[in-house]
């Protein structure tokens, strides 16, 4: 407040990078919003591996935002991601336009960084739609009945078995084909993923399902005491054949007589599509949301439908960033795409919403009767939705 008690002070401009003798003090400030235990030596070292930026007043850190550096994964190919995180304002000095500038400051940090795209899980979307991220993809934990999972083993020709240091590497390689057959998936490289093998096996379940071609698949999973039942977490179910898919989930499902449901973070159509009866009921699906920082250098850097050739011309909005906004072309050739300036600008829309196409999180003709697009040419339209066709964007990492 003034010295008087009147306004408060436009404490915005103050809007600076955080150093690391305040990010003891910027943790109280996410507590606030979020809960949790008090000074928490993991999170403060976690940090130190992102970009904090955050307001100050009378040298107190009053709000707090971090940028954490990812890549994450778009038609089999992984593209650098700032993953915008722990956005917080402390409660002395809500309502003060807070949220939205120091949001806004780490989409400065995401641009001189080199961040091609952004994500994060929004709290609330209006703050993070109105500076140009838009919802592209779920993340979900489902609910699965074990009897039905134990209904689809044993399986012949693989061997399911406990996780030993070797298996690693066969590990990570069973991950990184999911992420190249999926859109939105984290590569879990860099400083936030320990991949060590000390670290991936110090878990309450972990199994591999090994086949002729080594491991072609792996679950981990928590097994708790619950009352009379076992309580079943399932926190990665990973098959890259069809039958180490069944195994994995077979395995899952072993102890059905004393855990009758397994919770899993997974695709809830591919796995009704594997049951003997689509049971599968959704226990949590949160949506997150993306925003093309640099527009041309995401579209060069991730995949696209390989036997494709087809373009479509754009119209661009972008109150942040001007270099994203006005006409291009959009351009895809034998897997790979190209944005460069220029066209008739047949399809109008945001940033945001070419974000949520980018992703294949919507197609735009869904776009269109939302509001979010314009086209006068249906025909442009087609182009767009076979351009940006592809498996629906999903998370398994919170962040």
């Amino acid at each position: 407040m003034s010295a008087g008690g009147g306004a408060p002070t436009d404490i915005r401009g103050t809007i600076r990078a955080i150093p690391p003798e305040d990010y003891a003090a910027a943790q109280a400030v996410t507590r606030e919003a979020f809960g949790g235990p008090g000074e928490d030596p993991r999170w403060l070292a976690s940090v130190a591996h992102s970009y904090p930026v955050g307001a100050y007043d009378g040298g107190r850190v009053v709000s707090f935002a971090r940028v954490k550096p990812y890549q994450q994964w778009f038609g089999g190919r992984a593209v650098p991601m700032g993953g915008v995180a722990s956005v917080a304002v402390a409660a002395t000095h809500q309502r003060r336009g807070l949220a939205r500038a120091t949001v806004a400051a780490a989409l400065d940090v995401l641009r001189e960084r080199g961040f091609a795209v952004s994500a994060l899980f929004p709290a609330t979307a209006p703050l993070y739609r109105g500076l140009g991220w838009e919802l592209a993809g779920d993340y979900v934990w489902l609910d699965v009945p074990g009897a039905l999972l134990r209904g689809l083993g044993p399986v012949d020709g693989v061997t399911l078995r406990p996780a030993v240091a070797a298996d690693v590497p066969g590990v990570l390689a069973a991950y990184g084909r999911l992420c190249r057959e999926s859109n939105g998936l984290l590569d879990r490289g860099g400083p936030f993923f320990d991949r060590s093998p000390e670290s991936m096996l110090a878990v309450d379940s972990f199994v591999v399902a090994e086949g002729p071609g080594g491991v072609e698949g792996y679950c981990i999973a928590e097994r708790r005491n619950a009352g009379h039942e076992v309580a079943v977490t399932a926190w990665d179910v990973v098959g890259t054949t069809p039958a180490a898919e069944r195994a994995v989930w077979f395995a899952l499902g072993a102890g059905s007589s004393t855990a009758r449901t397994v919770r899993a973070k997974a695709s809830p159509d591919a796995l009704a599509l594997l049951l003997a009866e689509p049971e599968v009921s959704v226990h949590e699906h949160l949506r997150w949301m993306l925003r093309l920082v640099d527009a041309p250098a995401a579209v060069s850097a991730r995949g696209w439908p390989g036997a494709l050739s087809a373009r479509v011309d754009l119209d661009v909005t972008d109150p942040q960033i001007e270099d994203n906004a006005g006409r291009w072309r959009l351009a895809v050739e034998d897997g790979y795409g190209t944005l460069t300036r220029g066209g008739d600008g047949a399809v109008g829309l945001g940033i945001g919403t070419l974000s949520a196409l980018y992703a294949g999180y919507a197609d735009p003709f869904t776009l269109r009767r939302a509001g979010r697009l314009t086209a006068g040419d249906d025909a442009a339209l087609d182009a767009l939705a076979t351009i940006t066709a592809g498996p629906r964007p999903r998370l398994l990492d919170y962040f």
